[in-house]
């Protein structure tokens, strides 16, 4: 059992607590929109584990959602074969990087970003239609704009906006980057290649008291040097498992 690894997966599907929830056998089910979460975390025994899958299988007919597997490495070495014999097929391997903010990591960011520059992100309460606990806020850029609800799509590993007030306004969508508990940042789509930068993103993490960050690294295997430039270490990786005839959009 990879303990570190489901410690994290743990801090993370706390994020959506408000999220529909339901635990069957030890396995934890998150429905996202038209798709059932399945996280076998725990009890991961070769004992039933077709019977597990099936019942998942069953709960998301009722819930109209198909089932997505989230498997993390070395937590459970017969699911993989027992999936693909159902006709499932990995969609994805990802990794997770971890980083804790230390004094090191503000040393070497202050000496990158000595300028004094505003940063235009802030921390807003989030919604908790979007599944996300009221202790939670999200990281956004451009604050000045009105800001669009958030989702988790699938595999935990895609942010997307979901139509915003009721009132008719429109606004330019905001740079969702992350989710804030406490002191732990969680970054749910890695950096992508525009503003704000990595080193400006921890920056404001270390003014807002941040100090752990996350990050979800979908379509990865290795680490990528711009994370391990700043500390970043290797977590552990996770597959998605879906229906081959599942189409997505």
């Amino acid at each position: 059992m990879n303990e570190s690894a489901v410690k994290l997966e743990e801090q993370i599907i706390n994020l959506f607590s408000n999220t529909q929830t339901e635990v069957h056998d030890g396995w934890i089910l998150k429905k996202f929109a038209d798709r059932l979460l399945v996280l076998p975390l725990y009890n991961n025994s070769p004992d039933c584990v077709e019977e597990r899958i099936r019942a998942c299988e069953q709960i998301g007919r009722k819930r109209e959602a198909d089932c997505v597997f989230r498997v993390v490495e070395n937590t459970n070495f017969y699911l993989n074969s027992r999936l693909e014999s159902r006709h499932y097929m990995m969609q994805n391997c990802s990794i997770i990087g971890e980083l804790t903010l230390t004094d090191e990591v503000a040393a070497k960011l202050q000496a990158q970003n000595g300028d004094g520059r505003s940063l235009s992100m802030d921390f807003i309460s989030a919604d908790q239609d979007d599944g996300l606990s009221a202790e939670n806020s999200v990281l956004l850029e451009n604050m000045m704009e009105i800001r669009e609800g958030t989702c988790l799509h699938t595999a935990c590993n895609t942010a997307k906006e979901t139509g915003g007030g009721t009132n008719g306004q429109k606004s330019r969508k905001c740079g969702i980057m992350g989710i804030k508990r406490a002191e732990l940042l969680f970054l749910f789509n890695g950096m992508p290649l525009c503003r704000p930068s990595l080193s400006d993103v921890l920056q404001f993490a270390l003014q807002k008291g941040i100090t752990k960050v996350l990050v979800n690294l979908p379509g990865q295997k290795l680490l990528p040097e711009l994370y391990e430039q700043f500390g970043f270490q290797r977590a552990y990786a996770y597959h998605c498992y879906e229906k081959k005839d599942t189409v997505y959009s």
